[in-house]
C-alpha cells in the first residue's frame, strides 16, 4: 500500500502555464510552507500517509456524460462523479479555471472504492484564496482546527463544527489537521447538489 500512496505523491509543482486569478503567496511563502512539509512527512510515513497529488491542467477540465452519469473531467483523468448533477459538474468546471488549480490533492487513507478522506486543490502559486461567486462555504479559523473524539469516531472540528469525519482512522483526521493549519485554509468549499460532490479549501 505505501509504495501506491508514493507513487501518487509529486514533489514538484505541475508546470503548466496556467496563471490563478487569485495569487497567493510567493517564493518566501512557499519555501516556508516547504520547509513544515519536509518536517511533517516522516510522521506521516510512519503511519503509511502522504501529501499525494495528481497534475490537471484548467484549460482542459470539463463536464463529459459518460453512461448517463456527469464526470468532471481533465482529459482521460476523472475528478469527481456528479451522477445525474449537470449544473454540479458545469460548476465545478467553473470553479477549477477560475482559480486556476493545477493539482488536486488528498489526505487520509484510500479506501476500498479508491475514494480518499480529504480533497482540496493548489495552484501554480501556492493555494487559493478570495470568495467566488455563489460558493457554498463553511468559513473556519485555521489556528482553532483540531482532532476530537466524539461519538466514537475521529473528526476534524472547529468550534461546534464538524468539518471532517474519518470514522476510526485517527491518523489520517491529524494528518487534515495538520494541512488546513499548514497552508492556513479559513474556508471549506463544496460543489454539487443536493450532494456535496467536490470539495476544495481556500484562504
Amino acid at each position: 500500500m505505501k509504495t501506491v500512496l508514493l507513487a501518487l505523491f509529486v514533489l514538484g509543482v505541475c508546470a503548466l502555464p496556467a496563471r490563478s486569478e487569485i495569487l497567493q503567496g510567493g517564493v518566501e511563502e512557499s519555501a516556508v510552507i516547504e520547509g513544515k512539509l519536509t518536517a511533517l512527512r516522516p510522521k506521516w510515513a510512519e503511519q503509511n500517509l502522504v501529501e499525494h497529488c495528481s497534475c490537471i491542467d484548467p484549460h482542459k477540465v470539463r463536464a463529459v456524460e459518460i453512461n448517463g452519469r456527469w464526470q468532471l473531467m481533465d482529459q482521460a483523468q476523472t475528478i469527481a462523479d456528479f451522477s445525474f448533477d449537470k449544473a454540479g459538474a458545469d460548476a465545478a468546471v467553473r470553479v477549477l479555471k477560475h482559480y486556476g488549480f493545477t493539482q488536486t490533492c488528498w489526505a487520509g487513507h484510500p479506501t476500498s472504492n479508491g475514494m480518499h478522506d480529504m480533497q482540496y486543490f493548489k495552484t501554480p502559486e501556492g493555494v487559493p484564496a478570495g470568495a467566488m461567486a455563489g460558493e457554498d462555504a463553511i468559513g473556519m479559523n485555521p489556528e482553532d482546527v483540531k482532532t476530537e473524539r466524539l461519538q466514537g469516531s475521529w473528526k476534524v472540528t472547529c468550534g461546534d463544527i464538524w468539518l471532517m469525519d474519518f470514522g476510526q482512522d485517527q491518523a489520517a483526521a491529524e494528518q487534515a489537521r495538520d494541512i488546513i493549519h499548514l497552508y492556513g485554509f479559513s474556508k471549506q468549499c463544496f460543489v454539487g447538489n443536493p450532494n456535496r460532490v467536490l470539495m476544495y479549501f481556500r484562504k
